[in-house]
């Protein structure tokens, strides 16, 4: 399905973004250091893919659930204190956990990529992926709400670039052939992106701020101490 990504959306994701940095700032391995400008880009499009897919699971989840989503979103300490997967849509009658994966469009990437020892710590603790495919900035998303877990085990594994990590791949048009739709997908990247500075203006309305401090209250004295 395509959904409508505002301003508020990426501006929202990019202080996610940085907080998760400065939090993780001495505790990112070498390994995973991609450079400065990458591990923004990284940071911003895999927030916002949690940010859509907290917008769009609302529903389904209780105030603990939610309460718990939020400790996923953003906590002190970096990614290494969270376990299992982003999403527990308690409400739901399936009840399923997922996590959220994400696509930014480059078209000189050619496979949808898992990480594989995250889709193996997920094992038992995951039913599947909520996946996003959205170019940077962009002001419209293919959102599939449900690929199953056992279906990315089935994926080739491989190390893709120069960084070591090995992955589940597949590549994207077989992505969208068994698992989305061609046509939604070059829709949204038809669709027009917002520039950096509609984003950076966003960032610093108090409407912007006051929901990410909901959302992520250990935040602020990060944040507020950069400013």
């Amino acid at each position: 399905m395509i959904v409508e990504v505002g301003v508020e959306d990426w501006a929202v994701a990019a202080l996610v973004g940085q907080a998760r940095r400065l939090s993780n700032e001495k505790l990112r391995g070498a390994h995973r250091d991609r450079g400065v400008a990458k591990n923004v880009q990284n940071d911003l499009i895999g927030s916002l893919g949690e940010i859509l897919a907290y917008k769009y699971f609302g529903k389904f989840l209780s105030d603990s659930a939610k309460t718990q989503q939020n400790h996923q979103l953003f906590s002190l300490g970096g990614g290494s204190n969270h376990r299992g997967a982003d999403f527990y849509l308690d409400l739901h009658s399936r009840k399923p956990r997922l996590d959220v994966k994400t696509f930014d469009c480059d078209s000189r990437k050619r496979f949808f990529a898992i990480n594989a020892k995250k889709h193996r710590s997920l094992k038992a603790q995951c039913e599947g992926y909520t996946c996003l495919m959205i170019p940077l900035y962009g002001k419209e998303a293919v959102l599939e709400p449900f690929l199953s877990y056992n279906a990315v085990s089935d994926w080739n594994e491989a190390s893709l670039g120069s960084y070591g990590d090995s992955s589940f791949n597949l590549p994207i048009n077989d992505f969208l052939r068994l698992h989305s739709d061609a046509a939604n997908y070059d829709a949204v990247k038809r669709a027009g992106v917002f520039t950096r500075d509609d984003i950076k203006a966003a960032v610093n309305s108090h409407k912007v701020r006051s929901y990410f401090y909901s959302l992520c209250p250990d935040a602020k004295s990060l944040i507020e101490g950069r400013c």
